[in-house]
């Protein structure tokens, strides 16, 4: 649906999923249900297990979601309180998503370091405690702020600009 811009009853039956509403339902409920956040724990499992996550370090990262058809303008913003949407990643070394915060617009990228930080979930898939965070954690310059660094900094982990 997202790579092909098709509206959800314009998919083909001919596919096999059933109709595209049914397609819909079953998102939204399984969204509701938390199919998804559980889902990607057990893939980062599935990999910590098989030695392909990269704790070692961990890359973080925002970007701005471009609204379709130019957006909401301000004054629409002001009064639906609807924003043009951003979204903020912490992937290993490797890539691999550990975490997504979304958020409005307008934040600046480094507001949401702890945030997306505490959003890495703990990472069974060996023996011994779950792991949950980086060795180190890097940014670019949008990240260097001393404040964030001591945050980021308490306990092992650290911020390298």
């Amino acid at each position: 649906m997202l790579h092909t811009k098709i509206a959800w009853e314009h998919l083909p039956q001919e596919l096999g999923f059933g109709s595209g509403m049914t397609c819909w339902r079953r998102l939204a409920e399984w969204t509701e249900a938390g199919v998804w956040p559980r889902l990607h724990q057990e893939l980062l499992a599935k990999l910590r297990g098989a030695n392909a996550l990269d704790f070692s370090r961990a890359a973080v990262d925002g970007s701005h979601i471009r609204a379709i058809k130019g957006g909401p303008r301000r004054d629409e913003v002001l009064l639906t309180g609807v924003e043009p949407a951003a979204s903020t990643t912490c992937t290993d070394a490797a890539g691999i998503p550990l975490a997504v915060t979304l958020t409005s617009g307008n934040r600046n990228d480094v507001t949401q370091l702890i945030p997306l930080l505490q959003a890495v979930p703990a990472v069974r898939g060996k023996r011994g405690r779950p792991r949950r965070r980086p060795d180190v954690v890097l940014g670019d310059r949008g990240y260097d702020h001393d404040k964030y660094r001591r945050l980021v900094g308490s306990g092992s982990l650290s911020v390298e600009g």
